[in-house]
């Protein structure tokens, strides 16, 4: 993994200008921007903790600093796939194997309050911006508020009913013949009303944060913008991102395009939009990565050492009784 991020970053284009770009700042700009965004990187993924540990608590002891341990390694192997589907393979490792797909359907449940979170906030940031920047008809503007509000009533509705829905699959042969899936309806079933609230409230967190840290790398590349329609920006990007089916180290590229595409909207100059982009990446996939693939490599370590230990431990035990 650390060998296809290092390659990933040997061949981002441009990489010295926008390493050039940085020190010029860090002698221009107030450093004030740089710092919040980085001392935001704990909050942002310390929501994400908040948000699953205490329901994978309910099956087995799971500390936080444990939880922590497992979204690193999430993060770790979400890096080499689309749309970070791998976070289910990684946070798993430390999970005991007999409740692992329950921890799946936990991590379920919060992904889709998240991707809720970023299409209800993305919508809302796509009309600010087609009224401010496009020449729309009152009446396309009318309308597509109200496609959105339908379409956002529906799917909050959805979520907020998940028990329901999954006592319906019940029934369904299907879910009666395979145990994994069985598992993951019984933690459907179990999460209430107020735990999906709870759910909810944690991925608008996450995302407050993430914007914010956006908005400051923004800032601190020179983009000026109103705080407004800085935010609206930073909504859209996260809207169109989150249907690019790329893993996020070869999605870079596209995820570059587009953010200079949005803040040229400002006047923006190319350069400074793909730094603010590539430094937001670096700070919130790259550094909790390493730490990930540390998680990881102590855990493979941990599972060849516990084979050993109790093969020495019978065979103390053999010449004991002889």
């Amino acid at each position: 993994m650390a060998f296809l991020l290092a390659w990933e970053l040997h061949r981002t284009p441009r990489l010295e200008e926008l390493w050039q770009v940085f020190i010029c700042r860090v002698g221009e700009a107030s450093l004030g921007w740089w710092m919040t965004a980085l001392l935001l990187i704990p909050l942002n993924w310390f929501g994400e903790v908040l948000k699953w540990q205490p329901f994978v608590a309910r099956y087995e002891p799971f500390s936080k600093k444990k939880a922590c341990c497992a979204v690193l390694a999430g993060i770790g192997v979400s890096l080499l796939t689309p749309n970070r589907v791998g976070e289910f393979g990684g946070r798993i490792l430390l999970v005991s194997p007999e409740h692992r797909w329950r921890a799946i359907a936990v991590n379920a449940a919060g992904n889709v309050a998240q991707l809720l979170v970023i299409l209800s906030f993305g919508l809302m940031a796509t009309l600010h911006l087609c009224a401010s920047y496009a020449e729309m008809p009152m009446q396309a503007d009318d309308l597509m508020r109200l496609a959105g509000a339908i379409v956002l009533t529906g799917l909050w509705f959805v979520y907020f009913n998940m028990p329901g829905l999954t006592r319906f699959l019940d029934h369904h042969m299907l879910v009666r013949r395979f145990r994994p899936l069985r598992e993951m309806a019984e933690v459907c079933r179990g999460l209430s009303r107020s735990d999906l609230a709870c759910i909810a409230l944690w991925s608008a967190t996450r995302y407050a944060v993430y914007s914010t840290q956006y908005w400051c790398l923004v800032r601190f590349f020179g983009i000026e913008a109103a705080l407004t329609d800085a935010y609206a920006a930073i909504g859209f990007i996260f809207l169109v991102q989150s249907g690019i089916p790329l893993p996020p180290v070869a999605g870079l590229l596209a995820r570059g395009n587009l953010a200079i595409w949005v803040w040229s909207l400002f006047g923006a100059n190319p350069l400074s939009s793909l730094a603010a982009s590539f430094a937001l990446w670096c700070l919130n996939l790259i550094l909790p990565a390493l730490a990930g693939a540390f998680v990881i490599m102590r855990q493979r370590t941990e599972a060849r050492r516990q084979p050993e230990d109790a093969a020495a431990g019978t065979s103390c035990e053999t010449g004991i009784s002889r």
